[in-house]
């Protein structure tokens, strides 16, 4: 697959910082909603009962960052700095199913709307990703510019917003054939 062809712009006064918490909501078969935190420092995913306000479960996982969840809420994108990974975790059991190796210093994941790719920025490589949700591997990578920290998905699909090197840069993202 390949993307055929890809527009920048910056976007000044816009902060480069993106902050993003993750909360699931499960199938009306699982008893309550839940929420996936990476734990940086603790290297594991903490999966908290949002009814309740307590942790049900700890999934190990070294260097946890950037978390994404699948629109079926049946899988959980966790990335794992150290390793260069993305995780994959079944919310059915709470354990890792899959890796997708990725890029230098992975950091944080956008969930395409339609669900079927994930967008992840790759600091010191300084390129995006893009991970098919179905195959669970890196079908493109897009240069980014200098240091990508974050990024988003427009809810459209059809545009990323990448924060770099201070500044936001457009990335146009025609549909993946």
């Amino acid at each position: 697959m390949s993307i055929p062809s890809l527009r920048f712009r910056s976007l000044s006064g816009i902060p480069a910082i993106l902050l993003m918490m993750i909360v699931l909501s499960v199938p009306a078969a699982m008893a309550a909603p839940f929420a996936y935190i990476s734990n940086l420092v603790g290297d594991s995913v903490s999966v908290i009962d949002l009814a309740t306000n307590t942790v049900t479960a700890t999934i190990p996982l070294p260097d946890s960052s950037g978390v994404a969840v699948s629109r079926n809420g049946s899988r959980v994108y966790v990335v794992s700095l150290g390793a260069k990974e993305v995780k994959v975790i079944s919310t059915a059991t709470n354990t890792i199913i899959a890796t997708i190796p990725t890029g230098d210093s992975p950091e944080v994941l956008a969930l395409h709307p339609d669900g079927t790719r994930l967008y992840l920025t790759n600091f010191t490589s300084m390129t995006i990703s893009v991970i098919s949700t179905a195959s669970n591997s890196v079908i493109a990578t897009i240069p980014s510019g200098i240091g990508p920290r974050g990024v988003a998905v427009s809810p459209n699909g059809t545009r990323l917003y990448a924060s770099t090197d201070g500044s936001v840069k457009v990335i146009d993202t025609p549909p993946i054939r």
